[in-house]
């Protein structure tokens, strides 16, 4: 792991040194009738892993997998990135009552209209997520009075003061986040109520406008006010969605034992390497590019030439930043839950899952780091499509040796890995050397999201 942590730094500092591209404009994800099934559950899915995604800055971020036991019993089993045993224990709570909803939905006795039942739904999963929740609603105050701002004064286009009056009154449907924790029952009785409103504009000519200045300051590189408030009202019509998913799939799949007999269950978090493991000397540009694998000595001297390019804009400064972090890897939560898996009994094959659909959902896409891990280790396994951030606490899982393997060969494989995502990171920072721009997003999650609904579904199942 030391050396692969020179490179990776290294191409983190070169993404805060180079011009940050605009963030491509997420397509729009209307629920799509003709999904197939598989689809349709891995959406339902990465929605259960959302919803237990508790709080920003990625420690709770989440995986999810839905297993069918020797019993025939179905298993919610979920793993995050950095939570307490008693954090996971009371998500574990969380979810057991999310799902009992749907099944108490499914009796005859319990059964109410669909519209009763997004609202319950709605304020189960905002009430687990209001640290998160309150974030997204004062960042949506920001962003519109920054847009509000610069659509107002005596010269501005009669379009923009319009559109300047209607963005007041989404400003004035957001609860105060200040009063959230004192009355939690009214702050989400009032998120959902802003909610709602977000979802009416969502049909009204100020979406357009929003969608339009949003794309232009992308292309122009300017006021990301804009793009930040499509980013954020698209995180918290996240919450809907997730609520009409679950509601759909609980329709789609209620004679089965997915809303049946069923038990939830996590993994504990990893532990971060020991400080002694990740204390490493700092590195020069120079150092590191040095040790690109494959290069010939041409290739060495070009990359040179372009890091030095970059050093007016200040690369070395950066190098220095980043290696004054403070360096604590993990495995993330898809890669802990493979790797549980791949070591318990059954492995990874289809009958271990329910429908015979192997997959992992995701609270967000997975990082880039993860893609390669998943591609290099061949998985059979399928995930959400990724996003092209790195991070420096990224770790593969420990090395356990199965019974019956060979020591030696065991760590070779796992050595053979590190070496391949070693090569792979080099790659990414001799592209990122020659383009001097940054694929990096701001955010990574999407600022649209996937769902299912009834919509033409349930005449066309081919389950």
């Amino acid at each position: 792991m030391r050396n692969f942590f020179p490179p990776l730094v290294l191409l983190e500092s070169i993404h805060e040194t180079c011009s940050r591209r605009a963030d491509p404009k997420a397509a729009e994800a209307p629920p799509n009738p003709n999904q197939r099934a598989e689809g349709r559950f891995q959406t339902f899915v990465n929605k259960l892993a959302h919803i237990c995604d508790y709080r920003p800055k990625g420690d709770t971020v989440t995986a999810l997998a839905v297993l069918v036991d020797e019993n025939g019993r179905v298993l919610y089993l979920f793993a995050s990135n950095r939570r307490t045993r008693a954090d996971l224990n009371k998500t574990r709570q969380d979810l057991i009552a999310i799902l009992n909803l749907l099944r108490e939905n499914l009796q005859s006795e319990t059964r109410v209209p669909d519209p009763v039942l997004n609202i319950r739904l709605l304020r189960q999963v905002l009430a687990a997520n209001t640290a998160r929740v309150q974030g997204y609603l004062s960042a949506l105050s920001k962003e519109l009075k920054s847009c509000i701002k610069s659509c107002e004064g005596e010269t501005a286009p009669q379009d923009f003061r319009t559109a300047a009056r209607a963005l007041e009154r989404l400003l004035q449907a957001i609860p105060d986040t200040k009063e959230a924790g004192r009355n939690s029952d009214e702050f989400v009785t009032s998120t959902i109520q802003c909610i709602q409103t977000v979802q009416e504009y969502r049909t009204l000519p100020i979406q357009h406008f929003i969608e339009k200045q949003a794309a232009t300051s992308e292309r122009l590189g300017t006021a990301e006010s804009w793009s930040n408030l499509q980013h954020v009202i698209g995180r918290l019509l996240s919450y809907q969605y997730d609520v009409e998913t679950l509601i759909s799939a609980h329709h789609i799949w209620g004679d089965t034992e997915l809303f049946g007999d069923f038990d939830v269950d996590f993994l504990p978090s990893s532990e971060p390497y020991p400080a002694s493991a990740t204390r490493i000397t700092p590195e020069t540009v120079e150092s590191i590019i040095k040790r690109t694998p494959h290069a010939s000595e041409a290739q060495l001297e070009m990359l040179r030439q372009h890091a030095t390019d970059l050093q007016p804009f200040n690369l070395d400064g950066m190098l220095e930043k980043q290696w004054k972090r403070k360096i604590e890897p993990i495995v993330h939560a898809e890669v802990l839950l493979h790797d549980w898996l791949s070591r318990t009994p059954g492995g990874l094959q289809e009958a271990r899952f329910f429908s015979n659909w192997r997959y992992i959902g995701t609270s967000k896409p997975i990082c880039r780091l993860c893609q390669y891990y998943f591609t290099i280790i061949a998985t059979p396994v399928r995930f959400r499509d990724g996003h092209p951030n790195t991070y420096l606490h990224w770790r593969p899982p420990d090395v356990r040796v199965r019974e019956g393997s060979d020591v030696e060969q065991e760590k070779a494989f796992w050595r053979s890995v590190m070496d391949q995502m070693k090569t792979r990171v080099y790659l990414d920072v001799r592209r990122m050397l020659v383009e001097k721009a940054t694929d990096k997003k701001r955010n990574d999650s999407n600022t649209n999201t996937d769902r299912i609904t009834l919509d033409g579904l349930l005449s066309n199942l081919n389950l």
